[in-house]
């Protein structure tokens, strides 16, 4: 059985704890640690300990939070994340985490500390950022525990973390969205606008669209790859893949929708004509021809606001009409499976959570519809 002590020295408390024998040498090896409070002593040897009895003891390291946090970014979180997820990571931990917590001892971490570190970070951020900190910094403390094996809990799992806060989408009215692809008309952004809204995509996957996407015999795209924008890196464009499995899809346009994009290849058609060269169809259909380079999102998003702001819209976001599009399609009593299978969410639970509230009379329809099936069949009912 492990013993230890504890004594007085000065104002502050010291508790010594035998670790075991060195196997190289042989000598006997001890491990101690100053406290304030005498309870906060005897309730850490008490710990400590019952740790190095049960053989679940990690021997303190120098190693501090940011230390860490920093060598776990470059080595895990950059290899096996996106780059854009990569770079969220970084500014999170360097933004709220490292500044308030870095110059702990990974080994002194306590669920104390995280808990208010996310309150504090409440103080002047939404609860979702907090709750997006709470997540990285499980992630890196669970890699310590079963991977780097330098820590023996994960003390964010019981950390006090910020309550899920339901953000109800934004949408437009039709006559809205009218209003917007009829203010746009022979812009360079309405065809754009008029994919968003009648497909539900999302701005990077419209982007990221290439002529050989789309089947314009069969008004079908296919949604594979994606142009997103690196803020924190001179507005970098980073390509990749689209965000899911499930959000890989193949989308059917609507007469309106295969029109719009029709006249966008004449547009890139004409173009290429002009200068001389072949369109490929490598080429992005939202792109400039002379350099092969797609619409970079951030302008996009810059015209949307011009835009809203010039119609006097509510305040909605460009992603907006990708939620304007799934209330429309609600509206129209499309079951949400196939709205889930448009949007390309990863499964039908992400749809509900969402759009569900756009869905109050779903249960007394059902009902209804249960109550007519028997009447059609009274011998059913006893």
């Amino acid at each position: 059985m492990a013993k230890g002590n504890i004594s007085k020295r000065g104002s502050s408390w010291r508790v010594k704890y035998d670790i075991g024998n060195d196997p190289a040498t042989g000598k006997r090896k001890q491990g101690s640690k100053s406290f304030r409070l005498r309870k906060d002593a005897e309730a850490f040897l008490a710990s400590t300990l019952n740790d190095i009895n049960r053989d679940q003891f990690l021997i303190p390291s120098k190693l501090t939070v940011a230390t860490y946090l920093e060598d776990w970014l470059n080595n895990v979180a950059k290899v096996k994340t996106s780059r854009l997820t990569y770079v969220n990571y970084r500014n999170k931990l360097y933004r709220h985490v490292i500044p308030m917590v870095g110059q702990l001892l990974l080994s002194d971490l306590h669920q104390e500390h995280l808990s208010k570190l996310y309150a504090d970070i409440q103080v002047t951020n939404s609860p979702t950022t907090a709750l997006h900190v709470h997540r990285i910094i499980h992630s890196a403390l669970e890699h310590a525990v079963n991977k780097a094996e330098i820590l023996f809990k994960n003390v964010a799992k019981k950390a006090v973390t910020p309550k899920q806060v339901r953000q109800e989408a934004s949408i437009l009215s039709i006559p809205e969205l009218n209003r917007v692809l009829e203010a746009s008309q022979g812009s360079a952004y309405h065809p754009v606008l008029l994919l968003l809204a009648y497909s539900g995509m999302r701005r990077s996957e419209v982007l990221g669209l290439r002529l050989r996407d789309i089947d314009f015999e069969h008004s079908m795209i296919s949604v594979i790859t994606t142009v997103k924008q690196d803020p924190s890196a001179g507005s970098e464009l980073i390509y990749g893949q689209t965000k899911t499995k499930r959000s890989t899809r193949a989308i059917d346009l609507s007469t309106t929708a295969i029109l719009s994009l029709k006249g966008q290849r004449e547009r890139l058609e004409a173009a290429a004509s002009i200068l001389g060269i072949d369109l490929s169809p490598d080429m992005y259909v939202f792109g400039d021809i002379t350099t092969g380079q797609p619409m970079r999102p951030q302008t996009l998003s810059k015209a949307w606001r011009k835009l809203r702001r010039k119609l006097n819209l509510p305040d909605v976001k460009l992603k907006d009409l990708r939620h304007t599009h799934a209330s429309a399609l609600i509206a129209a009593g499309v079951h949400p499976k196939i709205i889930s299978e448009r949007l390309g969410h990863s499964n039908i639970s992400i749809t509900m959570d969402t759009y569900g509230h756009l869905m109050p009379g779903a249960s007394k329809l059902a009902a209804d519809q249960f109550e007519g099936l028997m009447k059609e069949e009274p011998e059913l009912i006893s």
